[in-house]
């Protein structure tokens, strides 16, 4: 399960097995620590345990006295092809006949081991699945390990994916290196500038490298205005904090519940009638529509009674500035370098590089939800409120210039997008909403 054992043993990977296995019985203190990082059968499997993920740090820091060989951390996916009793356990693979020998020193185990790993079942059939891990040499590929996993494994009707190797990364620590100097040298410069009261200097280059300073800007992050004003409406707040809660509540349930160590426990308390509150966060959503739509309105309304006209083109130049350009930049940033702040066994999770070099229009030109490519998921959102934004003005011009025409086409709109998912549900027979069961 853990190593390519049916390699070719003349090949680079064979060759450093080979040397793996010869440390082992010399018990070398770097072979030991790869062995020591695979992820074994763990604690709690049938309380819904079924990431057995090793230890990534250890593994990619093996580096072998001669420095020929260093540690590659590899993430499995394990699934049962036939189909078993609930909570049924199998043994999945027996060490290989050429291998017991090399492994009769495999510290701290003293003979051959049987790799027996029980497999988590919901429902009676095929698909019980659990992710480990294993850790290799770094010349074997994944293709490798995944073709003698399939040969080591089928016969015991299992199915492994390798989804992904990884190597320590020297490029993270550049990266994150770079950006904290920078950081670090703007705030320097920045607090100089404010106990010198040499503002002048911000007005040449220095006005490019403020932006970076984590004085000024954990001073703007914290700040808290208490003065009213006439064009705000400070009830927004409060449903603004209230909702951005829910949201982030309600994800954290939906992305962690999947790799949770107590999943069948957990799927038992998110069953609850009060849960399912936290878990349909879709009125979340629509209260930031509403209020991206009411202070659309505000501020329209009250720049055309100002003014008594409608600059339209102003109206949406101001709207892709303000958005576009910001989109624009965390899309690229995800396209280029986002993919080396991330490691580890979860970090396909946040590597979004192919599809940002492909998709990033997309995000950027408010079509994501239309044409499905997707670089930065959460942007669907920003997609849709553009578009309602793209009509906003058939209904407040003739609000403006014909209230009772605008009030009429309100209502219609109101109907409308009430009878519409109505018809949707009926027509496909969905349910009125999502409901968490295990």
């Amino acid at each position: 399960m853990y190593l390519p054992v049916k390699v070719d043993p003349s090949s680079p990977c064979g060759h450093a097995l080979h040397s793996m296995f010869l440390s082992l019985g010399d018990n070398s203190t770097w072979a030991i620590r790869m062995v020591d990082s695979w992820g074994k059968s763990n604690d709690g499997i049938f309380f819904g345990n079924r990431l057995i993920i090793g230890t990534y740090d250890e593994c990619v820091g093996v580096v072998s006295p001669d420095h020929s060989l260093k540690g590659k951390y590899c993430s499995i996916d394990l699934k049962k092809t036939t189909t078993i009793k609930e909570q049924e356990t199998s043994r999945v693979w027996h060490t290989d006949a050429q291998v017991p020998n090399r492994l009769q020193n495999l510290f701290p185990l003293r003979k051959p081991p049987q790799i027996f790993v029980p497999v988590p079942v919901v429902n009676s059939g095929a698909g019980s699945e659990l992710m480990y891990a294993t850790c290799i040499p770094d010349v074997c590929t994944l293709e490798e390990l995944e073709e003698s996993l399939t040969q080591v494994l089928e016969p015991a009707n299992y199915t492994a994916t390798v989804k992904f190797c990884s190597v320590k990364d020297p490029e993270l620590n550049s990266v994150v290196s770079v950006l904290m100097f920078v950081m670090l040298v703007a705030s320097l410069v920045d607090i100089y500038i404010d106990y010198t009261n040499k503002q002048h200097l911000t007005k040449g280059g220095l006005q490019f490298l403020m932006p970076f300073s984590a004085y000024t800007n954990l001073g703007k992050i914290f700040h808290i205005s208490t003065n009213s004003s006439p064009t705000t409406i400070n009830c927004l707040h409060g449903m603004r904090v209230l909702s951005m809660t829910w949201v982030m509540y309600g994800h954290q349930y939906a992305s962690n519940a999947s790799q949770s160590a107590n999943f069948f426990v957990l799927n038992k308390r998110i069953n609850g009638f009060l849960f399912q509150a936290i878990s349909n966060a879709f009125v979340s959503v629509d209260t930031f529509f509403f209020m991206s739509g009411l202070l659309v309105t505000y501020s329209t309304m009250r720049e055309m009674k100002r003014t008594g006209k409608f600059n339209i083109i102003l109206f949406y130049v101001h709207r892709i500035i303000r958005l576009s350009p910001p989109i624009a930049l965390v899309g690229g940033m995800y396209a280029t370098v986002v993919s080396y702040f991330v490691s580890g066994p979860y970090s396909l999770s946040y590597n979004f590089r192919d599809e940002c070099q492909k998709n990033w229009w997309a995000d950027t030109f408010f079509v994501s939800n239309i044409v499905d490519k997707i670089c930065l998921v959460q942007t669907w959102y920003v997609s849709v409120d553009s578009q309602l934004y793209l009509v906003a003005p058939l209904l407040l011009l003739p609000l403006f210039f014909y209230k009772a025409l605008g009030k009429v086409l309100l209502y219609l709109a109101a109907l409308v997008s009430i009878l519409v998912p109505a018809i949707i549900i009926y027509i496909h027979n969905l349910p009125p909403t999502s409901l968490q069961v295990a």
